[in-house]
């Protein structure tokens, strides 16, 4: 069963991929008339997707290792306490 759902996991993930690829190359041919009319500057697709990527990373938490427990511990205690009413 676990391995089923592996699998099922692996799955959806590369169909999550698929559709982040499809709206990144749809965004790139909205563009593309622009550039071909030198409107805006002239970006490959392997470009455009990197640029989009690098400006998406995640960044680091300001917040220190302490600091993020102690506040899911306090949103813990008010969802405890919010189903005891």
């Amino acid at each position: 069963m676990d391995s089923e759902f592996n699998l099922g996991y692996k799955y959806y993930k590369r169909i999550q991929e698929k559709q982040e690829e499809q709206t990144l190359w749809d965004m790139w041919l909205s563009l593309y008339p622009s550039m071909m009319k030198k409107e805006i500057e002239f970006v490959s697709y392997d470009d455009f997707k990197q640029r989009i990527y690098n400006k998406v990373k995640p960044s680091k938490p300001q917040k220190s290792e302490k600091e993020i427990i102690a506040e899911a511990e306090k949103i813990r205690r008010l969802d405890i306490n919010t189903f005891k009413k």
